[in-house]
Parts: C-alpha cells; structure tokens; sequence
C-alpha cells in the first residue's frame, strides 16, 4: 500500500486523470491484497458482503464508502481538481486504510 501511496503522491501534483487512476489503483490493490478478490472487481459493492464479515467495523467501513464516493465522482468529471482537494483525497484514503488495519481481521473471504 507504501508503494501505491507514493505514486498517489507524485501524481497529485500532475494531471487529475492520473492522479484519480493512481488513486483508485492503491486502493483497489490493497483491498484485493486483503479481501483475495480480484483488484479490478473491488468497488463500493464489496464493503458490506466481504468486509464486514471479515470483521471490519462500521466507521472503518463508512470512511471507505467516502472514499469510494469521491473516487466514483472523479471517475465521471466531478472530482477533485485542486491541490488541496486531492491532499484530502489522500488523507482521507490513508485514514480508511489504517482504520481496516485496526480490525480484527478474519479470514471469512467469500
């Protein structure tokens, strides 16, 4: 997640297409490394019917949602595009990621 993370952090100073594709990447890389799914088939879809019974809690769970919801809105031409807006972004992607890493996570993976 480190390593993905990096380049979100490159790429926020670059093209907003970029930096939301790198975005999306991180966070669909660590939840597939966590869930065994696919990366390409993690969305919003999964927090409830994979991640929940894994033990992820319910803030953890509502700090991805948002994430995904503004990674969505980018993704059709309503995101962020300033500066500071993606730095929040990040942060807000950071703070769910280290939130699931405080679950007690179980390997009941569907």
């Amino acid at each position: 997640f480190r390593k993905n993370m990096k380049k979100v952090r490159v790429s926020a100073g670059g093209s907003y297409e970029e930096f939301f594709r790198q975005a999306t990447q991180a966070l669909s890389q660590y939840l597939s490394d966590r869930t065994g799914l696919p990366a390409a088939g993690i969305t919003a879809d999964i927090i409830d019917s994979v991640l929940a019974p894994c033990g992820v809690g319910a803030e953890a769970m509502e700090k991805l949602r948002k994430v995904f919801e503004i990674l969505d809105m980018a993704r059709f031409g309503a995101g962020a595009s300033e500066a500071s807006q993606r730095g929040k972004l990040i942060l807000a992607l950071e703070d769910a990621v280290r939130d699931i890493e405080k679950c007690p996570w179980k390997e009941a993976r569907t």
